[in-house]
């Protein structure tokens, strides 16, 4: 699909390959399929063969989002990203503090291991209030944590 690889700046098999066409929200967009187009690094996975299909998942409980390792929303390299469920893509930006809503934003009192533990313990099944218990917060945190991506 040489469409696709002539809009990436590829480096060494270390370094980020930059997506140097069309970008929302900072990530780089791709017409496969016109009129949908898809994330760059999602066709460049897709591509690699590390996902079946380079449209994300509608499930927020399925295997398939795409998990930067290198944090660079542009970055094309398969080498880069890792494969997992949105739980473990939201905790990443926990972990990383690329989130906004982390601990002290907006007076919150939670920490970026709680905020974690919320998309963790959802994807395992279990309620809103059984979480908002768990945490000893109310189940609008829990909805609010839960509906910020």
């Amino acid at each position: 699909m040489n469409r696709f690889w002539d809009k990436v700046r590829q480096g060494f098999p270390d370094e980020c390959w930059e997506w140097t066409g069309g970008t929302r929200n900072g990530y780089g967009m791709f017409a496969y399929e016109p009129p949908l187009p898809v994330s760059a690094h999602r066709m460049a996975a897709y591509l690699h063969g590390l996902i079946p299909s380079p449209y994300a998942p509608h499930d927020k409980l399925a295997h398939g989002f795409i998990r930067h390792t290198c944090d660079n929303r542009l970055c094309c390299n398969p080498a880069h990203m890792l494969v997992g469920t949105y739980a473990e893509n939201h905790a990443d930006k926990i972990e990383r503090k690329r989130h906004p809503r982390t601990y002290g934003a907006h007076g919150g009192r939670l920490g970026y291991n709680d905020i974690a533990k919320i998309h963790t313990m959802r994807a395992e099944g279990h309620t809103h209030e059984e979480i908002a218990a768990a945490l000893s917060c109310s189940t609008r945190t829990v909805n609010r944590h839960l509906k910020t991506p």
